[in-house]
Parts: C-alpha cells; sequence; structure tokens
C-alpha cells in the first residue's frame, strides 16, 4: 500500500463518525430573532469558551438575524479579573452594544471556595447597568466545585443559561468544545433564548 493510500486510511479512521459530531436526532435550526436583533449590536465578553467554537456559531445566529456580533475576551479570564478591572467598561464603551452576553465560569469550576467569587460575579451584574443581558454557565466536563451554583443563585434565572449536561464533542484537551461541540451548545443556547423572549416579551 502507498504512502499516500495509508495516510487516507488513516485519516478515515480517525474521523469523527455523525453519532459523535451530533447528538441523536439533533436539529440545528437557527431561531429566526430580526424583530429584536436587526440593526442592533450584539456583544459576547468573557473567556476562551468563546473562541473555540461558540464565536462561528453566534456570528452567525446574530448576522443571519441583521444584527452587528461584536466579542471581546481574555483566556483564562475569571468573574474576578472581569470585576476588578475595567475590561467591562472598555467592551461596553467601545462597542456600545444592545445587548450583552457574558461567558464566564468556567475558569473557576474547581476552585476551592466559589462563595468567595459572589461579589464578583454581582459587581459585573452591576456594571452592566440596565442593559440587556443574558449569562452563559460554563459547559460542565466534571463536576464543579459550586460556582454554576453562586451564578444560579445571583443572576436571575430567566438571565442565566446553565449548561443542560448534553454529550457534546470536546477539543483535545477535554475541556473546551470541539467546534461541532461548540455548534450544538450554541444552538441549545440560541433556543433557550428565543424561548425566553418569546415567554417574557423582552430582551
Amino acid at each position: 500500500m502507498t504512502t499516500l493510500a495509508l495516510l487516507l486510511c488513516s485519516l478515515a479512521l480517525s474521523a469523527p463518525t455523525p453519532s459523535r459530531a451530533r447528538p441523536r436526532g439533533y436539529t440545528y435550526a437557527t431561531p429566526r430573532m430580526t424583530r429584536q436583533f436587526k440593526g442592533k449590536t450584539v456583544l459576547f465578553v468573557g473567556d476562551s469558551m468563546i473562541v473555540t467554537g461558540l464565536d462561528i456559531w453566534a456570528r452567525n445566529w446574530v448576522e443571519k438575524n441583521g444584527g452587528t456580533y461584536r466579542r471581546h475576551y481574555y483566556s483564562s479570564s475569571t468573574t474576578r479579573s472581569w470585576a476588578t478591572t475595567r475590561a467591562l467598561e472598555y467592551a461596553l464603551q467601545h462597542y456600545k452594544p444592545h445587548f450583552v452576553f457574558v461567558v464566564l465560569g468556567s475558569n473557576e469550576l474547581y476552585i476551592p471556595n466559589p462563595h468567595l467569587h459572589a461579589g464578583y460575579v454581582r459587581t459585573i451584574l452591576k456594571k452592566l447597568g440596565k442593559r440587556p443581558y443574558r449569562w452563559i454557565g460554563p459547559p460542565r466536563w466534571a463536576p464543579d466545585t459550586g460556582i454554576v451554583k453562586i451564578l444560579a443563585s445571583i443572576v436571575p434565572a430567566n438571565r442565566f443559561y446553565p449548561f443542560n449536561g448534553r454529550h457534546i464533542g470536546r477539543a483535545k484537551d477535554g475541556k473546551h468544545p470541539s467546534i461541532e461541540g461548540s455548534r450544538t451548545w450554541a444552538h441549545d443556547i440560541f433556543r433557550w433564548y428565543a424561548a425566553r423572549l418569546k415567554k417574557e416579551g423582552q430582551p
């Protein structure tokens, strides 16, 4: 067998099967939200979970509905780093978003005293002010020490999306979602957000 044939065989064997790439029976239907997003700026702020795949699908979702997508992230950032610096103030002033999605908590899943970060979460919410926002909880890959519970206890229930525990594809580090995993995670978020808007009638 030639070297090229061996390489093609290896790639075929290593490629993910459809069942691993997408949950069985799952469809990727992007919710229509033109009325909410058309002509508006939607900002995603947070940690590296934004740019390991979520970014691709979020941008497509926002732009498909006539909005402008923006992101502002720092790898390994936490609620503490966003609460104790002017990073959020800068992003809000620079991008002037109409809606904000906060993606934070993944780098605090295993901290020993998550209750000590409750004040940071409250500070971030205070910085957001009256601007419409949603907080996207971390896509947990293992049981956490309590940060998700802290987030859920402070962020209003209609504004907090806790990861639903669905099995999703992961990157080589076993933590960040893969591109396909992020696609499933993102569409779960979109559907949840659309359902909340339908129920509440406001962003």
